[in-house]
């Protein structure tokens, strides 16, 4: 069987010669209209997992920005798994994106091909920059505010924020060409940057899936090199492999078995990358045990060009994670996780609404002189605002369903449409 002519690579077999999976995974899974959106239906069930985990992701990030950024509250992050590990929650929410991504987009890709699923991703890439230069100005105005009428020596002192309050014009003259070192933005705005890349690497994925991702691996190595430095601190060329990975499993859908020697060698990758992390490279930066590799791990390890410890350290933790749970355990699905899947299903709204969270608590707390304690009910605070956000968004977008015979209202960019499984 072929692909319908007209199609890019029109002509490519539907099976590959040398896998058990099918070229284009229409049968994995079906489309279907809910309250305006298309939401994934996989043989007839959602994956809860996805939305759990995105949302227990944005919730780390927020916690650990705001415990950075507050006066004297830094242990705070020893509470999340990022100060345990070579990776953090940065890394789920690329991988989880991408993963809903290779699902997402096969049924729009059998539809039109590579122009449909570029378009797709431009018109979503767009949405992502509206949503990205409203935060903007909210935050902005948030620090204008503070340093004019509020609190003007407390918010002079903030260092994260001096690019905004010592050179606002060249921030404002950089944030529309997305080259403006403003914190918190980085992670939108790398997402935008692989959102207009990656349908190239997606054909490439449905051509041949070594060929994919041989091109993504490419990129990669040229973003650990010297030429591929990038101005901002996510280097996309490098974090686009993370979500090209995360699209080839999600659109072939390849078994992953459940193996006690690979949940073995993953435990003990997590592990020994953890004990070097946290004890064996801080001792042997101070000599006082010898340097065995330890040093080597964390700096291959990399965040803004997505190190290779880091990446091996990510998959052993995504193996875990695979073989310890399964898709119809009730606990994904129940009640006590709810607010979690809810934020989930709205993750890139939620998280453009946690930057602006993370100036408001920042500002209120250098303001009040937050400690510890007054640290944890600021970021406390603030996760409880993202989660009731959340709802908030749920409940715009199932204002359709209520009304009995109206039509779908028009698409519009905002935050409440940026349901990943769109």
């Amino acid at each position: 069987m072929l692909a319908r002519p007209g199609h890019f690579l029109a002509f490519v077999p539907l099976r590959l010669p040398f896998l058990p999976v099918r070229f284009y995974p229409t049968p994995a899974f079906t489309l279907r209209r809910s309250e305006g959106d298309f939401a994934l239906a996989a043989p007839g069930v959602r994956d809860h997992r996805i939305d759990v985990v995105r949302g227990a992701a944005l919730l780390v990030i927020l916690w650990n920005h705001l415990a950075r950024s507050l006066p004297g509250a830094y242990a705070l992050t020893e509470l999340t798994p990022t100060a345990w590990g070579l990776s953090d929650a940065a890394d789920v929410f690329v991988f989880l994106s991408g993963y809903v991504y290779g699902l997402a987009y096969a049924r729009v890709w059998e539809g039109g091909g590579l122009r449909a699923v570029y378009k797709k991703s431009a018109v979503r890439a767009w949405e992502l920059y509206v949503v990205n230069a409203v935060a903007f100005v909210l935050a902005a105005g948030l620090v204008a505010a503070f340093s004019l009428h509020v609190a003007p020596e407390q918010t002079a002192a903030i260092e994260k924020f001096a690019p905004l309050l010592n050179r606002p014009l060249d921030v404002l003259a950089s944030f529309p060409a997305l080259r403006a070192d403003v914190p918190y933005f980085d992670v939108l705005v790398l997402y935008i940057e692989i959102l207009l890349v990656v349908p190239i690497l997606y054909a490439l994925l449905q051509f041949r899936w070594w060929v994919g991702l041989g091109a993504s691996t490419g990129l990669y190595l040229v973003a650990q090199t010297e030429g591929g430095e990038w101005p901002l601190f996510f280097n996309p060329l490098a974090w686009q492999l993370l979500f090209v990975a995360a699209v080839a499993l999600g659109a072939y859908r390849p078994p992953i078995p459940r193996a006690k020697a690979l949940a073995l060698a993953a435990v003990v990758i997590v592990v020994g990358s953890a004990l070097s992390f946290r004890v064996l490279h801080p001792l042997a930066l101070r000599g006082f045990v010898p340097d065995l590799g330890w040093i080597a791990v964390v700096e291959w390890s990399a965040k803004g060009t997505l190190g290779v410890g880091r990446l091996v350290y990510f998959a052993a933790l995504a193996y875990l994670f695979r073989y310890a749970t399964r898709r119809d355990s009730p606990v994904w699905a129940g009640r006590w996780t709810a607010p979690l899947r809810t934020a989930g299903r709205h993750s890139l709204g939620v998280f453009a609404f946690g930057i602006v969270l993370t100036y408001a608590g920042t500002l209120v707390g250098h303001t009040a002189e937050t400690g510890l304690v007054g640290g944890a009910l600021v970021a406390g605070a603030a996760c409880v605002a993202s989660l009731v956000f959340a709802y908030v968004l749920e409940w715009r977008n199932a204002r359709p369903a209520r009304a009995s015979a109206a039509p779908l209202p028009p698409r519009r960019v905002g935050l409440a449409a940026l349901d990943e499984t769109r």
